[in-house]
Parts: structure tokens; sequence; C-alpha cells
């Protein structure tokens, strides 16, 4: 059984690792062009904490595990800033899990013992030691995960066509950030879904690609005269071919 359980984990590390798009920088910046980043920045704010859902449909032909393979991850994520740089505020912690610092960028890693990484069913508590000018705190979240209903998207994608992707129904976003590898379209969190022109999808490489629905919401609180903001994400995400 242990084994099992091992292989179980490093098989959906794998997958994860393929189809995980969440980084530090702005949604409106695409450095890679099958690469971008979900979690925005907040206006007005000195520091982020966004706890992620990624909810992940990765066609698995070939690796003998069916058709597709869904994966549901939570994971976190923690940027404090002075001067436009990431600063060291000490030791994070997301639901008493501590998180990997790179660059002063703070984020939870997915393991083979924790391959479903941070578990939110009782909820969403983050705290930091402190430094660099932010004051320690506890905080517990009080706003939850937007909601959503069944994720649409077609596995295929002619970009002659255009292009169309969302939910059934989504409720407590405040915004919505639609994506196809580099090309995104951000809306208010009312449109449960958004269609992608002929024209916005010229540019796509043809080929394999990944489409992105991230629902969010958050809300700002002062620690120490410092605005942090704290945010939740769902991020539903699935590969496709485009033609």
């Amino acid at each position: 059984m242990t084994t099992k359980r091992k292989k179980t984990g490093v098989l959906i590390l794998l997958l994860f690792s393929l189809v995980t798009f969440n980084s530090c920088e702005d949604a409106g910046e695409t450095p890679e062009a099958n690469k971008v980043s979900t979690t925005p920045a907040i206006k007005g704010s000195a520091g982020v904490c966004w706890a992620l859902r990624t909810v992940t449909t990765v066609n698995t032909g070939g690796v003998n595990i069916g058709t597709d393979l869904t994966i549901d991850v939570g994971t976190g994520v923690g940027i404090f800033m002075d001067n436009g740089k990431s600063v060291d505020v000490g030791t994070v912690t997301l639901n008493g899990l501590p998180l990997g610092k790179v660059s002063n960028n703070y984020m939870t890693t997915v393991s083979v013992t924790q391959p479903t990484g941070v578990d939110f069913s009782k909820g969403i508590k983050w705290a930091i030691t402190g430094g660099n000018g932010f004051a320690a705190f506890n905080h517990t979240v009080t706003n939850s995960f937007p909601y959503t209903g069944t994720f649409t998207s077609a596995k295929t994608l002619t970009k002659a066509d255009g292009y169309t992707l969302g939910f059934s129904s989504v409720s407590g976003a405040d915004s919505i950030i639609f994506a196809i590898n580099d090309v995104v379209k951000t809306v208010p969190g009312n449109i449960k879904s958004y269609t992608f022109t002929a024209a916005q999808l010229s540019k796509l490489a043809k080929g394999p690609g990944v489409v992105q629905a991230v629902p969010y919401n958050y809300k700002i609180v002062n620690y120490g005269g410092k605005p942090i903001a704290f945010g939740n994400q769902v991020s539903y995400s699935q590969t496709i071919t485009i033609n």
C-alpha cells in the first residue's frame, strides 16, 4: 500500500508541474508563451496573500490511467513589497504549513507526502512572524472561495472559429481571469463565460495549449499600517490542442 500511494503521489506531482501557471507576476505580464500568471497584483496593497485551489484536467493518453485526470490541489502565495521589491517578512504559514521562499516570494510546494497541497476544508488562516517593516500577524480569512458550476471548455481549438470557455454558474467572485496560453482577458465576476475571437487567437502557435478560467475575490486588511490583500482563487485548467 505504501508503494502504491507513493507512486500515485509522484504521478500527481509530475502532471501538476506541467499545468500549474500561478506565479508572482501581474496577470497582464506574459513573458513566456505558455505560462501566464493568474495571481493579479492588487492596487493599494503592500502585500498579498493568495489562497489557491487549482483544478486541472489533463489529457493522459499513453499514461495508462484513463483518458483524462483531474487534479485538485491547494496552494498559497505570499508577496510583501517595499519600494517595488519583494522583502523578507520572516516565516509565513498558511493553515499551519510553512511556505517556502524564493527571491523573497513565498509559496507552498506540492510534495509526494502531501500531493494535494493545503487542506482548506476547515478555513483559511495566515500568519507571519514579521520583518522589514511588516508587523507579525495572525489572520483568519472571512470570505470563502468563489463558487462555480460546471467548467466547460472544448479539447480542440480552431483559431479561425474563436473559442468559448466558462462555467454554468459563478458566485462570490470579484473578477474572473480567462486565458488561453498567454492570451488573457479579465472580466467582472458576474460574467460566467467568455468568447475569444479569431483576431485574439491569431498569435497562438498550433499544437498543445492550456486554457484557464480563474474566479477570485479579496479583502484588504491593515496590519501595522500595511494594507494586506487576502485573496481566494479557484483556477480551472485544461490541456487542449490548438489548430
